[in-house]
């Protein structure tokens, strides 16, 4: 039986994980109880608690290391992700945790934590550090924020980041594209991408791919009138702003 001593050298445990500790579960809920009282550990949320710093009376997690441990199987995603691998223009105080269980959002130390599903399963890394972080790595975290722009914190954030960016995997990249298939991704993935090669250096064959995966559709890409006047792309049926390169319609 693992100690609560041994316990809290993780960081951020769960009420389960502490119950393992001892006897009986009110034993462990009598440990939890003057813990958070006496200032050793904090309640982030029904059954997550996290070790405070007696140094400075604040937890010693930040919220990549709490997004993670909200239960089994969370990382964290979108724009939380963008910040965490170092390509984010803005810090939020928001982030998206997805996870196969769902819980309700919640608020600690300043920061909502959102709950997401329905997200593919490949590209999610492991950070190992005292509490270890999992998180989408950087191929799956641009894919996610092209399928949803508003969860990359918007338009000029998610362009901001691309700019930023001058490797890119290929193959994770498609991997991620597959995964997900859907044809108004591939659109604006190969669109996006092919606008910004020079500097990320993709291979002929990833766009190509993404080429023979579009549909007929038209999609329409940031068409709210922020970026000015729009036009046709002819080889991914994309209407965008033509501040974006977008070619005209002939």
């Amino acid at each position: 039986m693992k100690s609560v001593n041994e316990l809290v050298k993780n960081i951020v445990f769960s009420a389960s994980e502490i119950n393992e500790c001892f006897e009986t579960e009110g034993k462990a809920f009598y440990w939890i109880k003057n813990s958070v009282q006496s200032g050793r550990i904090a309640k982030i949320r029904q059954g997550l608690y996290a070790l405070i710093n007696p140094a400075t009376g604040l937890i010693y997690a930040d919220k990549f290391m709490l997004g993670s441990n909200i239960n089994n199987g969370a990382y964290i995603a979108y724009h939380g992700a963008l910040e965490f691998h170092g390509y984010a223009n803005q810090v939020f105080n928001n982030v998206f945790v997805s996870t196969n269980e769902r819980f309700y959002g919640f608020e600690y130390g300043g920061i909502t934590y959102d709950c997401v599903t329905g997200m593919i399963e490949d590209g999610v890394m492991t950070v190992k550090s005292t509490c270890n972080i999992r998180i989408t790595d950087l191929e799956r975290t641009i894919v996610d924020c092209i399928d949803n722009i508003e969860r990359a914190g918007g338009a000029e954030e998610l362009l901001a980041a691309l700019s930023f960016i001058k490797k890119l995997d290929c193959e994770k990249l498609l991997i991620y594209l597959a995964a997900y298939d859907k044809k108004n991704l591939w659109q604006k993935a190969g669109y996006l991408m092919e606008k910004l090669n020079s500097t990320l250096k993709l291979h002929e064959a990833f766009f190509i791919t993404c080429k023979t995966s579009i549909g007929k559709r038209t999609v329409y890409f940031l068409n709210d009138g922020s970026y000015g006047a729009v036009a046709h792309n002819k080889t991914w049926n994309i209407i965008a702003p033509i501040s974006l390169g977008a070619e005209v319609l002939e």
